[in-house]
């Protein structure tokens, strides 16, 4: 029998780097907001890490790979796997913890509902939508506002 494998469920690897810990949600609702993002634009679900790190971190990230030399609130890496090689790792998503602390305090937001708009954000990014033009950007937030319209954040 060949073929591949599909899995049932996809994994979220949660790494904390040079980040405080103390607000971070827990992995299960990481992983729910994953799934629901998957799940609202009709995606297989597949692996995906999740690094929460500090400015420095950041910023060294946003430079190498966007030429922008200062922290930002996420950045996704989609995965490139050598192709006939079955291997369901989608990317890696990079939360900078002090930005999206510093942004939830100036929008008058729970940092977890923050939180949840950057994984769903990355996550999107993984799947290939961004925010380039306006139809692009009207397409990716209506996403976002509906699945966080519909969020469970603690």
């Amino acid at each position: 029998m060949g073929g591949q494998r599909v899995r049932e469920k996809m994994a979220v690897d949660l790494q904390l780097a040079n980040a405080g810990r103390s607000e971070v949600p827990p992995l299960d609702l990481i992983e729910t907001w994953v799934q629901s993002t998957f799940a609202a634009i009709g995606r297989h679900p597949q692996d995906v890490t999740v690094r929460v790190t500090d400015e420095d971190e950041m910023t060294g990230l946003n430079l190498r790979f966007r030429g922008m030399n200062r922290p930002t609130n996420v950045l996704a890496f989609p995965f490139e796997c050598v192709e006939g090689v079955g291997y369901s790792h989608l990317g890696d998503i990079v939360i900078c913890y002090p930005v999206v602390i510093d942004e939830s305090n100036q929008q008058d937001k729970p940092v977890a509902l923050h939180f949840a708009h950057m994984v769903i954000h990355g996550t999107l990014h993984l799947c290939g939508l961004d925010h380039e033009t306006e139809e692009t950007a009207a397409i990716m937030e209506a996403v976002e506002q509906r699945l966080l319209n519909d969020i469970r954040v603690c």
